[in-house]
């Protein structure tokens, strides 16, 4: 269940970094009175008061997944995060369907949606894992290294 716990907070750690960095950042473009958009900033404020409520989400999706993935049996670091990455790209492809098909863009436009949410998928999903695996996988864990000898 710890793992479950720091796996959300790091698989959160690219959205806080992105929030954090545009905070910091000088504002770009303008509004049609010369003024800087301040969009941006609503985007971060916006996020970092979505943190508590995306971590609380987090931790039992962190869980499912991890377990999921130890039913099939992925201890080994390389195949855990393989399992991962599949999950991230499934999950990437999803959001990114959906995302696109309420857009009144048209078609040409899913494939950037799709690549834009796979790679932030990647992005939160194989830190995220390696750390699930490194506090929970790992070979020092007893119950699983004498689950390995018995099956």
């Amino acid at each position: 269940m710890l793992a479950s716990f720091l796996a959300a907070a790091v698989a959160l750690l690219p959205v806080l970094l992105m929030a954090l960095s545009e905070i910091f950042a000088s504002p770009s473009g303008g509004v049609a009175l010369g003024e800087p958009d301040d969009a941006g900033y609503r985007g971060a404020g916006l996020a970092l008061a979505a943190m508590p409520f995306l971590y609380i989400a987090a931790v039992p999706v962190c869980y499912a997944v991890g377990a999921l993935l130890l039913s099939f049996r992925l201890l080994r670091f390389l195949r855990f995060l393989g399992g991962a990455s599949a999950v991230a790209i499934s999950l990437g492809v999803g959001i990114g369907v959906l995302l696109s098909a309420s857009t009144g863009f048209g078609l040409s436009d899913v494939p950037a949606s799709v690549a834009v949410t796979t790679l932030l998928c990647l992005a939160t999903v194989l830190p995220a894992a390696s750390c699930w695996w490194f506090f929970a996988v790992r070979p020092h864990n007893p119950s699983l290294r004498a689950a390995n000898n018995t099956v």
